[in-house]
């Protein structure tokens, strides 16, 4: 797969010969003679705190190791050395990390992006500015926690990469945090401060409270207790998740790695519902098994979150099941694209033959309700044939629309009439105005919202204002805008596109935010935002962009 951003290059740790699937599972023993050091642990008298405390202290340091004192590490323009997934087991099934040290590319990009926000800015954030610090003066405040201080407790032992993540080992199934440090005795100490903050708001009332956590070659495995940090510990020194061919692929085939990466194993279902039952949470758990039946059949997938041409970009990919492959029509970003070239806002869809039954089986396996029972529903409520009508409604593309002669000063005194919004769907014509018609006889004033007129032998524009809908019926050149091809990759294949000109009509997104003066600023330096999914192959790809001016 291609990919437009350029930063710094795939970052990929050394290589490796590959080890176990990430789904499988591995014996989790404690490591033979010859294996690592005994880790750091300082067990102190007092009750075993639970999974809750584990869990606890693990959220305080994923939370300073994504925007605390750990960020001190973006003054260097690094970039190598070990990630979350080279010091994770190969059994890990769930992952999502956080790398404060991805590059000097991605580094340089953010500053860029972020000093263009006056709610940043007001807060010492600038293309030159130490982005640690400041992190640090807005996430850890000295008055977060009594006798903590974070350049004192914490940012001289705390590293630039942390992950959780769900890992099996032998029978189970657990949740763990690995961060990166520096100093392992620091670390052990720094962090007990960091749980007594989190049980008694006071770094300095230790007493009683028992690690959950071991420090090992320079990461902390923070688990239930520091046994479980232990057997993840030993079974990563054994095989990785970066040794994972699954991994591997996955994330590689999302294209160059940012700050954050996620990563969900093929077919996790098991491993999930194990990990949700040894929460302990004293819930009823009767409808897990309903819930996570979808990842039964997952093929695995990853996404990552990185800065790249002066905005922000999510890219995800996954594999293509046969439920979301029923799913899949064509046409939405074509449709889209022929949209008129002032558009503000826009979403597209195109539905695969049969989608609402496969919708409403998934629907049911979720929810346990019969699909007969679900149809029977939607019919009572609004006088439509389920599926069959749902189906010819949305055709094989829809796209919702606002047009450029949207004024947001108007949005209070103006008619439904003078809104330039409108529904184009592609499909069978007399079909879809036999089901607007009777949408419509459910209340006039439904009606009024449903008028149409018809583009060419296959499309109904549907809405409100009549010069809109011609509009949109006669159509335009959307796809050619720069605004929009810079967020809207793939438009020719799209099956779902999204599509936001926030610059468009001399800002009108902030103007319609005005009474929120602040949140009006802070919308000014957006340019436009966009989303588009694409399958290729076997792989269904996702790309979110935020571009600024």
């Amino acid at each position: 797969m291609s990919s437009s951003v350029p930063p710094s290059g795939p970052l990929r740790g050394p290589e490796r010969s590959f080890g176990l699937p990430a789904h499988e599972t591995f014996d989790g023993q404690p490591a033979e003679a010859g294996a690592p050091s005994e880790p750091v642990v300082t067990e102190q008298p007092g009750p075993r705190r639970g999974l809750g405390r584990g869990l606890a202290i693990g959220g305080v340091a994923a939370l300073v190791a994504v925007g605390g004192a750990g960020a001190w590490a973006w003054t260097a323009l690094g970039g190598g050395g070990d990630r979350p997934a080279d010091v994770l087991p190969g059994t890990t099934f769930a992952y999502a990390a956080v790398d404060l040290d991805p590059g000097a590319g991605q580094k340089v990009e953010a500053l860029r992006t972020l000093s263009k926000f006056p709610g940043l800015t007001s807060k010492g954030v600038s293309e030159k500015s130490d982005l640690g610090t400041t992190l640090t003066d807005l996430v850890l405040s000295d008055d977060e926690c009594a006798n903590l201080d974070p350049a004192r407790d914490v940012t001289p032992w705390l590293g630039q990469r942390a992950a959780v993540a769900g890992v099996t080992i032998g029978e189970d199934s657990v949740p763990v945090g690995v961060v990166q440090v520096s100093d392992d005795e620091a670390a052990g100490r720094g962090m007990l401060k960091l749980l007594a903050c989190a049980e008694n708001d006071d770094a300095a009332k230790t007493d009683g409270l028992t690690p959950t956590w071991v420090v090992r070659d320079g990461w902390a495995y923070v688990a239930k207790d520091a046994d479980t940090a232990t057997r993840v510990a030993d079974a990563a020194a054994k095989t990785t998740l970066a040794g994972s061919r699954d991994f591997t692929e996955w994330t590689g085939a999302v294209g160059d790695q940012g700050l954050v990466t996620m990563y969900l194993a093929p077919k996790p279902g098991s491993q999930i519902r194990s990990l949700v039952e040894s929460l302990d949470l004293g819930e009823d758990l009767g409808g897990l098994d309903a819930a996570t039946a979808q990842y039964d059949e997952f093929t695995g997938g990853a996404m990552t979150l990185r800065f790249a041409g002066g905005g922000l970009e999510l890219e995800g990919a996954s594999g293509v099941d046969g439920a979301t492959r029923a799913m899949l029509g064509t046409g939405a970003g074509a449709s889209m694209a022929a949209l008129p070239d002032d558009t503000l806002a826009a979403f597209a869809v195109s539905p695969g033959t049969g989608w609402f039954e496969s919708q409403a089986a998934q629907m049911s396996a979720q929810s346990g309700m019969d699909v007969e029972e679900l149809y029977s529903t939607i019919e009572m409520a609004t006088g439509l044939d389920a599926p069959g009508d749902l189906e010819t409604l949305f055709g094989t593309s829809t796209v919702l629309s606002l047009g450029g002669g949207f004024d947001p000063a108007t949005l209070d005194t103006a008619g439904p009439a003078a809104l330039p919004v409108a529904a184009k769907v592609t499909g069978d014509p007399t079909g879809i105005q036999d089901v607007l018609s009777r949408l419509g006889a459910l209340d006039p004033s439904i009606g009024e919202l449903l008028a149409t007129t018809q583009a060419g032998h296959d499309t109904v524009v549907v809405g409100p204002n009549a010069d809109y809908r011609t509009s949109v019926a006669t159509g335009g050149r959307l796809g050619s805008q720069e605004a929009f091809r810079s967020v809207v990759p793939h438009a020719d294949t799209a099956v779902a596109a999204f599509y936001l000109d926030v610059d468009g009509r001399d800002n009108w997104l902030a103007k319609l935010a005005e009474s929120d003066p602040e949140a009006a600023k802070n919308l000014e330096p957006l340019a436009a935002v966009g989303m588009s999914v694409w399958p290729e192959g076997d792989t269904l790809h996702t790309r979110l962009r935020v571009t600024t001016d």
